[in-house]
């Protein structure tokens, strides 16, 4: 496997959490799934043997100089630690600190036939050191095609 497959990865899960009509566990595991794959992208880069050094040093600064990747990064690491160490060097603090559901055309979460109703989720995404708010889709999306731009800038697609 290569950096190539994992981008393709990403870009699976980005797919999956766009698709929210489904079990509430089953799209959160996703979800969470997407912010950790996006952000070891670069580490997929860093540990590719083909790759010059100079590349790979490219790819980090441009990994670093990425609001979007670093929110990814962020949120991977919540997700996997529950809270930073005491020593991690974080720029946005970002935390995904709303989480809504909601139903559209079709039924209510009170009906007994929800089936016809498609579920939808939104979460936001805290910026501690800003107080800024971001919708977390919004910011996959983005983080995908920041992520395709960073590979092309550095000759990698």
């Amino acid at each position: 496997m290569s950096y190539k497959d994992q981008f393709d990865r990403v870009r699976r899960y980005l797919a999956r959490i766009e698709n929210q009509s489904r079990d509430r566990t089953e799209y959160e595991d996703d979800f969470w799934s997407f912010f950790q794959n996006c952000w070891h992208l670069a580490h997929w880069i860093e540990n590719d043997p083909t790759l010059t050094a100079s590349t790979k040093g490219n790819v980090w600064n441009d990994v670093k100089n990425s609001d979007t990747i670093i929110i990814c990064r962020d949120l991977a690491n919540r997700s996997k630690h529950v809270t930073f160490e005491p020593n991690y060097q974080t720029r946005m603090d970002a935390q995904v600190t709303q989480s809504q559901i909601g139903i559209e055309a079709g039924g209510s979460l009170q009906d007994e036939n929800v089936s016809s109703a498609r579920l939808s989720y939104g979460y936001t995404i805290t910026l501690h050191k800003t107080g800024s708010h971001k919708d977390a889709l919004r910011v996959a999306r983005k983080a995908v095609k920041d992520s395709a731009a960073l590979l092309k800038r550095n000759g990698l697609t």
